[in-house]
């Protein structure tokens, strides 16, 4: 879900959610996997690059991620 994706993003500063916010060029996300790809327990599915280590995540934040 790109929505989700570009919401968590947001949330770290790496986008702007108003017009006024300020984008961190420090901060970003990467998917390490790509739909339709076998993962084993223990794969890091997500890195996240973070300036302020007191962000507040929830487990909704995370939804997007779904393994069958």
């Amino acid at each position: 879900d790109a929505l989700k994706v570009a919401e968590l993003a947001a949330k770290i500063g790496t986008s702007k959610m108003e017009l006024d916010d300020v984008i961190d060029y420090r901060v970003g996300l990467m998917l390490n996997v790509n739909v339709g790809d076998t993962v084993n327990y223990g794969d890091v599915l997500m890195t996240l690059y973070l300036k302020d280590k007191k962000v507040k995540f929830e487990d909704n934040d995370f939804k997007f991620i779904k393994i069958n």
